[in-house]
């Protein structure tokens, strides 16, 4: 009886538009993946799981409805993202805006055009991966670098470790690190401030004041987060550490960095969740 209720859905219109929403979303991890890497793959996936949910209230009572002009524009949208994810070369703002061409392919294939505000939440959270490119390109990169490493060298001195900075350099007994680049936390900033967007549509807060200030706080979260990234890789360097250069190539070139981009989203997802269960249990209490 299940199984063939589930027959049932593999083959109706919301079961193949569900079908295909998946396989789209897979195909734009995998795009992340080939054009960029793990870090890029894993912001992709961050970001259609924070769209589902966005739409989560909605999913129960999906049924495809496209107008024929929303169905013929929505299948040549998704001809095209396809057509060019399976590029070799293409510039990053193509890469990271294929995921808001899919979603809004998604969205024509589902709904007739002028009833596509049910999507309007998950397309802005799909939009956010462009602005994960853009935002760290319009960050101030000196500024940047010079607040890091004056919170780089507070983090030393707490620790007990002698330090001193001049401009972006820090500077140890045993050796120095120089910021620039996506060390300045220009990265984190644009990944942690597309996670605020997700939070803020997927689990709304009641107060609109305090959504605009969680958005606002992210990228304070970010930069304290690069910080302590910053300052373990002053102290490798400073250190005597017989395999120390591996260490650093961990931390700075590899995988190593996704570990505290992992932490500080972990501790500003808590902080958010935290939150709003408050907010939750004094609705159901009844205060306001």
């Amino acid at each position: 009886m299940i199984h063939q209720a589930m027959r049932r859905l593999a083959w109706s219109p919301r079961g193949l538009w569900l079908l295909t929403a998946v396989l789209v979303a897979l195909n734009s991890v995998a795009t992340g993946y080939y054009a960029q890497g793990l870090r890029l793959a894993l912001l992709s996936g961050l970001v259609w799981g924070g769209a589902a949910i966005s739409m989560e209230d909605q999913l129960p009572c999906l049924t495809p409805r496209p107008s024929r002009f929303g169905f013929l524009l929505g299948s040549v949208l998704l001809l095209a993202a396809g057509y060019l994810s399976a590029q070799s070369a293409l510039a990053d703002l193509v890469v990271y805006g294929l995921a808001l061409l899919q979603g809004l392919s998604l969205a024509l294939l589902c709904e007739a055009p002028r009833r596509l505000g049910r999507f309007r939440d998950s397309l802005i959270v799909l939009a956010c991966l462009p602005m994960a490119l853009l935002l760290p390109r319009l960050l101030p990169d000196d500024t940047l670098a010079h607040g890091t490493a004056l919170l780089v060298q507070l983090v030393l001195l707490l620790c007990g470790i002698d330090v001193r900075v001049n401009g972006r350099e820090v500077l140890l007994e045993g050796g120095s690190i120089y910021i620039s680049g996506a060390c300045s936390g220009t990265e984190i900033i644009g990944l942690l401030s597309v996670v605020a967007v997700i939070f803020v549509l997927a689990f709304p807060l009641r107060q609109r004041w305090l959504r605009v200030l969680v958005i606002a706080s992210a990228p304070l979260f970010a930069i304290a987060g690069n910080a302590l990234r910053i300052a373990l890789l002053a102290a490798i360097n400073g250190s005597g550490l017989s395999r120390k250069q591996q260490w650093l190539v961990f931390f700075h070139e590899e995988n190593g960095s996704l570990i505290f981009a992992a932490l500080t989203v972990s501790v500003f997802a808590s902080l958010y969740l935290r939150t709003l269960e408050r907010q939750l249990a004094a609705s159901g209490s009844g205060d306001v």
